[in-house]
């Protein structure tokens, strides 16, 4: 078996993104964009893409389904160095499939269809369980775009994960269907079972009720997380550990597009805190790998040189500052 320093449990899809969107058509009507671009996509995949870039041991548990693009997604994850001994192709299945509108300012939009990740599960999950016992770090990520994996589910597999003694990571991704009063009770008992969550802006105040990121991320403490880090768009990242709290703003960039953004901002960010960055360098890295990949057509993944230079041109790094 191959080793992985962190093993990623989630969505493996299609991206079908279309750029320079001016704005969303009315039924009955088309928009134009101005360039579109298919890839092989899914918060697992965009995240297994960047860290593997950035020279980091990576496995996924995902599934595909036995088709085209399935096919195309498992030969890009191999490609790039990823362990896919966890993921499983449904036979007869349909690979999943977003649509990504952006517009010239790099903001998105998103239509799914899940197709195979509706078989997507516990079992399925368990079934490869093994390709996390090498892993210092397992992550849960897309839990939305997966219909039958329940937030229950999640929570027994991020206390198993716990209690075999790996770091627990989260990015939920946005509930479509807006965070009802039952999802926002399930996910408090995942959350006590998670070291590290990644939220964006909006879904921590979704999740906590709150407006700004500080009693945000007061509120997730309280359910039981460790290290809170809040993704904020061009106004930067926040972070909250052990009472420290840390703002740290964004570069000034131009965008080309942001779908993805998120992902690769994780992966920098676990660059930084696997080799023992303290937290605030960890967003640094985590700001600075999200900038490389917004502003960039092509060859969007960072390598750790990239990263690093980046971070340290804009923000104090000290070299493993603290041992976390």
């Amino acid at each position: 078996m191959e080793n992985s320093l962190i093993c990623i449990i989630g969505n493996l899809n299609t991206d079908i993104i279309i750029r320079k969107v001016p704005h969303l058509p009315k039924w009955g009507q088309e928009v134009v964009g101005k360039s579109h671009i298919k890839v092989s996509s899914g918060q697992a995949a965009y995240t297994g893409f960047a860290l593997r870039k950035l020279n980091i041991p990576t496995s996924i548990i995902g599934n595909v389904g036995d088709d085209l693009e399935g096919k195309r997604i498992l030969s890009d994850l191999a490609n790039s160095g990823i362990n896919i001994k966890g993921c499983e192709v449904i036979h007869n299945g349909i690979t999943g499939i977003t649509i990504a509108i952006v517009r010239e300012d790099g903001e998105r939009a998103f239509v799914s269809d899940a197709a195979c990740l509706n078989k997507f599960s516990k079992s399925l999950i368990l079934k490869h369980w093994d390709q996390t016992i090498s892993a210092t770090y397992v992550m849960l990520v897309g839990l939305f775009f997966l219909p039958n994996l329940s937030l229950h589910d999640a929570a027994f597999l991020a206390k198993k994960a716990q209690l075999e003694s790996k770091i627990t990571i989260l990015d939920t991704g946005w509930d479509t269907n807006n965070w009802q009063p039952e999802t926002i009770i399930n996910l408090r008992k995942l959350f006590s079972h998670i070291n590290i969550f990644l939220p964006n802006f909006e879904e921590a105040c979704a999740i906590t009720g709150k407006q700004n990121p500080k009693a945000a991320a007061q509120c997730l403490h309280e359910f039981g997380i460790d290290i809170v880090i809040i993704k904020m768009g061009a106004k930067g990242s926040f972070g909250s550990f052990n009472n420290e709290i840390i703002s740290i703003p964004a570069f000034l960039v131009k965008v080309f597009d942001t779908v993805g953004a998120g992902d690769v901002f994780n992966a920098g960010f676990l660059l930084g805190h696997s080799r023992g960055y303290s937290i605030k360098d960890c967003i640094a890295f985590g700001n600075a790998a999200s900038h490389f990949y917004i502003s960039h057509p092509k060859n969007r993944f960072p390598v750790f040189k990239e990263v690093y230079h980046l971070a340290k041109s804009h923000y104090e790094i000290h070299e493993n500052s603290i041992n976390i």
